[in-house]
């Protein structure tokens, strides 16, 4: 599913920043656990594999069940893929709805504005 069987032969310090990225993923996976938590979960990857693992994650979550909690700092994911929001600043949580119904510059704004 993340493309990554050309790896099983490789030894890990032969492996990229986004070939471990894309390891660590995999693993994830198949724990199978109810809730994912996921850290910048798209860093070191490339955009056609940021896309692969999103898609899968979105799918599992639809499959399986499986909720996802992620934190990023790339606003194209955070519209295409997230249904809800947290944002912190200064020890306080806003929450935002339906962003995918903004486009990416709206989204900036809004998220600029509220924790500027």
């Amino acid at each position: 599913k993340l493309g990554i069987g050309y790896l099983k032969e490789r030894l890990i310090r032969q492996c990229s920043d986004g070939e471990l990225q894309l390891l660590c993923i995999a693993q994830a996976i198949v724990q199978q656990t109810p809730v994912m938590l996921l850290d910048e979960i798209t860093a070191h990857l490339d955009v056609l594999h940021t896309s692969r693992v999103m898609d899968l994650l979105l799918r599992w979550h639809a499959e399986k069940s499986v909720s996802t909690i992620m934190a990023t700092h790339d606003l194209r994911i955070v519209q295409k893929y997230a249904d809800t929001v947290f944002l912190f600043k200064s020890g306080c949580i806003e929450v935002l709805k339906d962003v995918q119904a903004y486009d990416l510059s709206a989204l900036e704004h809004l998220i600029v504005d509220r924790i500027a």
